[in-house]
């Protein structure tokens, strides 16, 4: 009998009421990130309820739901939680890059709570869903980073095809207004493409996230072959820094011309457009005074 098939025969996931009032959300953490890979049923989740009042420490997943059918099953509190397959690939990709037994950035991570809204917030409870829904932004800004999972890409790799292409976009940014052919390598510009065209990027909460977070850890790729980049990196081979602490950027002046057909996929112009707001509204908070959360709500 395989673990999946153990995880199938636990009692289904009953969830505990949450104190609106206190401002209660839940949080889980993964118990075995060394061995949590391959299988749904091979991953163990706790969960716990706390309260934003009392500051705890965590990091928040963003991801695309995609069909919302919940047909995956995870082990979490020893019982049965139906999960989206769209989510459960996200799960298996923030394991992989906070594994403790691999040599990793992030594997100080690995332990840490996560807020997930397909698993912290009872999709069965309308009651719920509404009284969560406005704690989103206190969430946000709350955390330590959000952990974005973006995709994977169809045909292009991961790791070194998007690489290349940004690393273009350092030489030559976005925020430049000259003319010309940035000189693409067939295999750069679809990973360009690709990325850039994930579903993950045209999702309206994308905008929330994007200016709340402190710091978002961009995932890309899936089953042990994945990249990773922070917003702050992202923003800055771009041109266009996410903070409002960071001058701008000054590239190195070489011979690789550009040409405005860079700025015509939606989604980069839309993301860049956004990290203009984001740096603004940080601007704007300390000049104010106030936490990011009221200062949106404002």
């Amino acid at each position: 009998m395989t673990q999946h098939q153990n995880v199938s025969t636990l009692p289904a996931f009953q969830y505990s009421q949450l104190n609106a009032d206190r401002q209660e959300i839940r949080l889980v953490k993964v118990k075995n990130p060394s061995e949590a890979c391959g299988e749904a049923g091979n991953i163990q989740l706790d969960m716990e309820t706390v309260s934003l009042l009392d500051h705890p420490s965590f990091i928040t997943l963003s991801y695309v739901w995609g069909l919302p059918s919940r047909t995956e099953p995870v082990n979490c509190n020893q019982q049965r939680l139906m999960v989206t397959t769209n989510l459960l690939t996200a799960l298996f990709c923030l394991i992989d890059c906070f594994n403790p037994s691999k040599d990793g950035l992030f594997k100080i991570h690995a332990y840490s709570p996560i807020w997930i809204d397909g698993l912290c917030i009872n999709q069965d409870d309308l009651e719920e869903k509404q009284s969560q829904i406005p704690l989103m932004k206190d969430i946000f800004s709350s955390s330590k980073f959000t952990v974005a999972y973006v995709g994977n890409p169809p045909t292009t790799d991961p790791v070194d095809g998007l690489a290349s292409a940004l690393k273009c976009f350092r030489i030559f940014p976005v925020s430049d207004t000259g003319s010309g052919d940035l000189k693409f390598h067939t295999s750069s510009r679809l990973a360009l493409d690709e990325f850039w065209s994930q579903p993950f990027f045209s999702r309206v909460w994308i905008v929330q996230e994007l200016i709340l977070s402190k710091e978002i850890l961009y995932l890309y790729g899936c089953k042990g072959k994945f990249t990773t980049w922070t917003l702050s990196g992202l923003a800055y081979v771009l041109g266009m820094p996410s903070n409002p602490y960071i001058g701008p950027v000054d590239p190195p002046k070489v011979d690789c011309p550009r040409t405005d057909k860079l700025l015509r996929n939606g989604a980069l112009v839309n993301f860049i457009q956004t990290l203009a707001l984001r740096r603004r509204f940080h601007n704007d908070v300390q000049s104010v005074g106030c936490s990011p959360s009221l200062c949106m709500r404002a």
